[in-house]
């Protein structure tokens, strides 16, 4: 499990089977091998190249899913991208 707490390859393998498609079919829309396809499946933060274009295939922003959690694990919650004066 990476850092921030969630696996986007089961995300994406989970998406995948709910909307009833193959992963042959995944396989051609990525453009790659049956084998490739499995083996993002068990990845726990693919690329974000593979996580833009799967979202792009299944409809869903695994990036800002990404972003998002790992905003909620940062101290405080609030991210990198805080205002709040620390010193």
């Amino acid at each position: 499990m990476n850092s921030v707490g969630v696996h986007i390859g089961e995300m994406i393998r989970a998406d995948l089977k709910s909307q009833g498609r193959s992963v042959v079919w995944f396989a051609e829309q990525l453009n790659c091998s049956s084998q490739n396809a499995f083996s993002i499946f068990k990845r726990d933060t693919p690329s974000l190249d593979i996580c833009r274009r799967a979202g792009r295939i299944l409809g869903k922003d695994y990036i800002s899913i990404l972003v998002e959690e790992a905003k909620s694990l940062a101290p405080g919650g609030t991210g990198c991208g805080s205002t709040e004066n620390t010193l």
